[in-house]
């Protein structure tokens, strides 16, 4: 594993940044204390003075990113009018999250894979909010004759997928 600069910041936020590379390459079971310590420059000691072990490093960043952008779709796709706009909107906020934190749709589609066996629990309700969302915006489209009927954890995982996707695809043809 190449090791990266530390980003600017605090010792948390350097090991934070440090964590989501780790668990987005390795996983969950793969990501070392060690190694994250060693990629954010600091010691072990820093990572559990701060934040504490693991488990509690990876449920850092993931409320760290994935709650502010559940309440970011959210607030877009209540902005929109229509099922189409509200839509667009979701898919638009994914893909903005995409770019900010690229790391983190490896990291779930990696826990989804798993069986979401390392999502904390509080985690595991926003993903079901930010579904429920997608699910009554089908709905609403479907009502309206806009949409056909489909899954809408299918959909969203297609979204992600697809992304995910264009990001890497991307990354290779450069």
């Amino acid at each position: 594993m190449a090791k990266r600069p530390p980003d600017t910041g605090t010792t948390e936020e350097r090991i934070l940044d440090a964590a989501m590379r780790i668990f987005a390459e390795l996983g969950y079971e793969g990501a070392r204390v060690d190694e994250i310590a060693k990629q954010a420059q600091a010691n072990k000691a820093a990572i559990y003075y701060h934040i504490g072990g693991k488990e509690e490093v990876y449920a850092k960043i993931l409320e760290r990113t994935f709650t502010a952008f559940a309440q970011r779709v959210s607030e877009s796709v209540q902005e929109a009018a229509t099922p189409e706009e509200q839509l667009r909107a979701y898919i638009r906020g994914m893909a903005q999250n995409i770019r900010e934190q690229p790391h983190m749709p490896t990291i779930m589609m990696r826990e989804m894979a798993a069986g979401a066996q390392h999502l904390p629990e509080a985690m595991l309700k926003e993903l079901s909010k930010l579904i429920g969302l997608l699910t009554n915006i089908l709905r609403d489209g479907e009502e309206q004759g806009v949409f056909v009927p489909v899954t809408p954890l299918l959909i969203h995982l297609m979204l992600v997928g697809g992304h995910l996707l264009s990001r890497t695809v991307g990354a290779v043809l450069l």
